[in-house]
């Protein structure tokens, strides 16, 4: 069936906790029973256990929790519910065949989105939005769209890796859809300059300016996202970070060019990256919301009630006094390991892991 708009009131959002800073043990062999139990994947073709693994583990988590709002009765059609992962959950132990550093071929990285899309388009994920952490792969830098390979110094085997994450609607196989690349390079990455900004020339070469087009205003832009009655922007982790204001920058930008947006959610998806008030880029009563893999980081999930009347423009409480954390935020350690802090937590109950917080108004 076609995709079908719809105007929402309220928003849920749901997030799987999940260590991805240096172990990310969500592709262990070890899932492949437990999973293949109940899903298959669509388009399985020449996709190592890993990846497998890494989407059925999504899709499996994504299952749990609509059969637990069922169950719980809080499956209202006019709240969105908004289900988020951090930054590097699709990222492998080691790099593919001809791929640098830890990541995946761009071959990969369209089956993870392919199998997503499919399997999260079914009808029971009509009032779901899905922002999926992000995917490391490399990229033949001369198809990169929007860029000019001879500005930009590059030749047909020149690479490099991006980092980027999906924005997604459910329900529909032709609901809206959004990637979006990671701008700037963190040192805690475990990505090498060499390989992000495709300096791995014979240093005779000039060299390629492939960063000048990540930081341009054409590939920033897919931030914002726009989809039945919402506005949404988002940002990977170091691009939240004060003097960058990635979303903030793009949106002065549009408004320059005559597209003036004001998001009603800002997502943070990230792996060490707290919420920056300076950097916050939605309207009065939106919403800024947080998901992030690294265990030093605390709290590792958010959701924030953005008020520029307020010092420090977040709220914990709505209009009414309800509570937007959920009810066990001051514990803040994974469920099954005290190890996380360093991220080697290894968690093999699947249904760990998620956080659901209080469904809360949209504002107008």
């Amino acid at each position: 069936m076609p995709y079908q708009a719809k105007t929402y009131s309220h928003i849920q959002h749901i997030a799987f906790e999940a260590p991805t800073f240096e172990a990310n043990t969500y592709g262990n062999a070890s899932y492949t029973s437990k999973l293949k139990t109940n899903i298959n994947l669509p388009y399985a073709q020449n996709l190592s256990t890993d990846v497998k693994n890494r989407i059925l583990t999504v899709v499996h988590l994504v299952q749990t929790a609509h059969q637990t709002l069922i169950k719980n009765g809080a499956d209202a059609p006019t709240c969105l519910k908004v289900f988020t992962i951090p930054e590097f959950f699709f990222r492998p132990a080691k790099a593919e065949a001809s791929c640098l550093d830890r990541s995946y071929s761009e071959n990969t990285k369209n089956a993870i989105v392919k199998n997503l899309r499919s399997m999260l388009g079914r009808p029971d994920y009509k009032d779901w939005l899905f922002v999926l952490g992000s995917i490391i792969w490399t990229v033949k830098l001369n198809k990169m769209e929007g860029l000019n390979p001879t500005l930009a110094n590059v030749g047909d085997t020149d690479k490099g890796v991006r980092n980027t994450c999906i924005m997604m609607k459910g329900g529909s196989t032709d609901a809206p859809i959004q990637l979006f690349d990671k701008v700037h390079l963190s040192a805690i990455n475990e990505i090498s300059e060499a390989a992000w900004s495709g300096k791995h020339f014979n240093a005779l070469q000039a060299r390629p300016k492939i960063s000048a087009f990540f930081e341009s205003y054409n590939s920033r832009k897919n931030c914002l996202f726009k989809f039945d009655n919402l506005t949404i922007c988002a940002e990977i982790c170091l691009d939240h970070h004060h003097q960058l204001k990635v979303a903030q920058k793009t949106l002065v930008e549009m408004a320059l060019l005559g597209q003036k947006e004001k998001a009603h959610i800002h997502f943070v998806i990230a792996c060490g990256m707290p919420i920056e008030q300076e950097s916050i880029s939605c309207k009065q009563d939106g919403y800024l919301i947080r998901n992030d893999g690294h265990g030093g980081t605390k709290p590792f999930s958010q959701t924030v009630l953005v008020n520029f009347m307020k010092k420090d423009y977040c709220e914990d409480k709505n209009s009414l006094g309800q509570s937007l954390k959920r009810k066990d935020m001051a514990n803040w350690i994974y469920p099954d390991s005290q190890n996380s802090i360093n991220n080697k937590a290894d968690r093999n109950h699947l249904t760990e892991g998620l956080t659901y917080f209080t469904p809360q108004s949209l504002p107008a």
